[in-house]
């Protein structure tokens, strides 16, 4: 099972897109199983999947978690290896057996049991649900051009005032299917945690570009400071929409550059070839 789900991150490449997208891809699984089990009444599996290796991956949305200092693979070859554990599990029973439930005199009666817990398991799980997301995914992605034309009809909707209008009467470039079977549970995330990781790796692809040219160095630094904090910790949905937003909004400014003269930062083309780096890395990832 492992080297089969090792074939989409050889499909992926070894830059440094590809292994963020697959620490992305192996955490929204995590996330997933532990909806799973749950749903099938096994918080205790999902309690112990979440915390595994002291992640607490199952509440966190976001792309700057640091998942895996030991390696995406690491972290399911280590679970994979885990021995297996019987865990005590302690309920409360809702009603006295025999008695009056609304006595209140009667202290609460609680039943214990044994649970095994086999990380092995879990780990297959985990991957069976990374192959169904990176799946999804692949299609999803192909609609990262469309997201950066929505960019800018927001943009013009703002700036002349119509943009309330006429958004009522655009669908969405992403819709989940609420009828279709294969969706996994948390899609709606998965992909606005997908557009956040291509948007967070195109800023850095744009950075760099611009900073070797002696007069884009002004526009690098501007790109670079405008992300700084923008894709860390918990994220809010539209995190992605929000950051380019913002970026749009930034004031033309001139500043020095590398060669020492003086240039004028242009945010609109800075984010033309942002959205260009992140239409071409979404096609290549896909």
């Amino acid at each position: 099972m492992l080297r089969a789900f090792f074939i989409f991150g050889a499909c992926c490449g070894a830059d440094s897109s590809s292994v963020a997208l697959r620490s992305l891809l192996v955490q929204r699984a995590v996330a997933t199983v532990c909806f799973s089990a749950r749903t099938c009444r096994d918080s205790v599996s999902a309690q112990y999947l979440s915390a595994f290796c002291d992640l607490h991956i199952e509440e966190y949305h976001g792309i700057s978690l640091s998942l895996f200092n030991l390696g995406w693979s690491e972290y399911l070859r280590t679970m994979l290896r885990a021995s297996p554990e019987i865990v005590t599990v302690q309920s409360v029973l809702k009603k006295h057996r025999g008695l009056s439930p609304n006595n209140p005199y009667l202290q609460p009666s609680f039943m214990t049991r044994p649970q095994e817990i086999q990380p092995s398991v879990l780990a297959e799980r985990v991957m069976r649900s990374a192959r169904l997301i990176a799946k999804e995914w692949t299609e999803d992605m192909q609609l990262m051009r469309a997201e950066n034309n929505e960019v800018w009809q927001r943009r013009l909707g703002k700036v002349s005032g119509l943009g309330a209008a006429e958004a009522a009467e655009r669908l969405p470039v992403f819709a989940i299917d609420q009828d279709a079977n294969a969706d996994s549970p948390y899609r709606g995330g998965n992909y606005d945690l997908l557009q956040a990781l291509i948007t967070r790796e195109a800023v850095g692809a744009t950075v760099h570009e611009l900073s070797l040219l002696p007069s884009r160095t002004a526009e690098a630094r501007l790109l670079a400071s405008a992300a700084e904090d923008a894709f860390e910790g918990e994220l809010k949905l539209h995190a992605a929409e929000a950051f380019l937003a913002s970026l749009l909004q930034l004031p033309f400014a001139l500043e020095e550059r590398i060669d020492e003269e003086g240039g004028l930062t242009d945010r609109f083309k800075v984010v033309e070839e942002l959205l260009e780096r992140r239409g071409e890395l979404a096609l290549r990832l896909a």
